[in-house]
């Protein structure tokens, strides 16, 4: 049950749920309705009602963070309705649901942020990952290697966003999660490199989306999405929510698909196998497949597009098991 306090044209209250405090101010006349609605702190919820003259209530709620504003106006009896959305009170309204969207797996409730991109954030997760391989010595080595980890970062993320926008998610958290998922691949991988980089790739990251000025949970949930997505291990708290599972469910997904079956074909040096060995080969290609089609995704949407690339790396491997068998002799 919500806590209140009320004045001439506002209401002020507690909600347990988010515990938050909000307040709206509200003019009401023959013209038609303004409402602006406000979260403000518990410090100022304590001080509202103290003041004798009530317009300075009104004030000291207005010098906080504006979240909504509405104008209904009226003409006539049936006249138009007008709702007014400015700069300030989205981005305000926004930030708020991406706070509380974490308590429902990082879903969001607006059907708006659900389906919009925000590029200036993207161009900048983009901009920071370049200059980290840019300054690799191994990337520099490895030209080839750093074209690869590019490509398959941009494949990552936007599974990611098809993702995100399957199940309600953030798309820019989302992308933004997903083009650092890697980023560790800058630094030089010691023995225990590789299972470690996914746990490296948060660490370097977190500042960074720090800078964005993303919600501290979101930065969170992130960070423990690119921690766990190799050996599902992070080195801080968080918890699995499907958000963070869909980090590596992207990256997972990535790896069953028709470039990587040419990957792979030419990194195993197919060609140069002999007639037995490339029989066996797609025999054990395809054993494999099938073991991971029932793989546990985070999401509906993550399982669906799973076994969408499984079902067909399965039926690559079974028409090429079919054309060798067909290679040595005459059918019966």
């Amino acid at each position: 049950m919500k806590n209140e306090k009320r004045g001439g044209n506002w209401t002020a209250y507690y909600d347990p749920d988010t515990e938050r405090y909000f307040a709206e101010i509200m003019y009401t006349s023959r013209e038609g309705r303004e409402q602006y609605d406000y979260e403000i702190t518990k410090d100022i919820y304590a001080r509202l009602g103290t003041f004798k003259d009530d317009t300075d209530n009104e004030r000291l709620i207005k010098t906080t963070k504006l979240a909504y504003s509405f104008e209904n106006t009226m003409y006539g009896t049936l006249g138009p309705e007008r709702t007014v959305w400015d700069d300030e009170a989205h981005e305000a309204m926004s930030n708020h649901d991406r706070k509380m969207k974490n308590r429902n797996g990082g879903k969001t409730g607006s059907a708006e942020d659900k389906n919009m991109l925000n590029r200036e954030l993207t161009e900048k997760a983009e901009a920071f990952l370049k200059r980290k391989f840019d300054g690799s010595v191994y990337f520099n080595e490895h030209p080839d290697a750093k074209a690869y980890r590019i490509e398959h970062t941009y494949r990552v993320a936007n599974i990611g966003r098809k993702i995100a926008q399957k199940e309600g998610f953030d798309e820019t958290e989302m992308v933004i999660a997903c083009l650092l998922h890697d980023i560790s691949y800058c630094e030089e991988f010691g023995e225990d490199g590789w299972i470690e980089h996914g746990r490296r790739a948060a660490c370097i990251s977190r500042p960074f989306l720090a800078e964005l000025g993303l919600a501290e949970d979101r930065i969170n949930d992130i960070c423990y999405g690119i921690a766990i997505h190799v050996d599902d291990k992070a080195d801080f708290e968080g918890e699995r929510t499907p958000f963070a599972l869909s980090v590596g469910d992207a990256d997972n997904i990535d790896r069953f698909d028709a470039y990587r079956i040419h990957e792979t074909l030419n990194g195993d040096n197919f060609l140069g196998l002999t007639f037995e060995e490339k029989l066996q080969y797609c025999q054990k290609r395809l054993a494999r497949l099938r073991e991971l089609t029932d793989l546990e995704m985070g999401t509906k949407t993550a399982a669906e597009l799973w076994k969408e690339r499984l079902s067909f790396c399965v039926s690559f491997y079974e028409k090429l098991l079919g054309q060798l068998e067909c290679s040595e002799r005459v059918s019966e």
